[in-house]
């Protein structure tokens, strides 16, 4: 099976952002990545079926 990873990510305009990896560490690389500092971030780890 396999799962893809989820970024949810708040800039300071307020507005969310949401991309998807299939990895942990691509996914955490991403929140690195993103230009504002917010601190209002979640990764979501979804199994995918099929």
């Amino acid at each position: 099976m396999r799962t893809i990873y989820v970024t949810y990510y708040q800039d300071y305009d307020g507005v969310w952002l949401m991309d998807a990896f299939y990895s942990k560490e691509a996914a955490e690389q991403a929140i690195e990545d993103y230009p504002d500092d917010s601190d209002y971030y979640r990764i979501e780890e979804i199994p995918l079926r099929g």
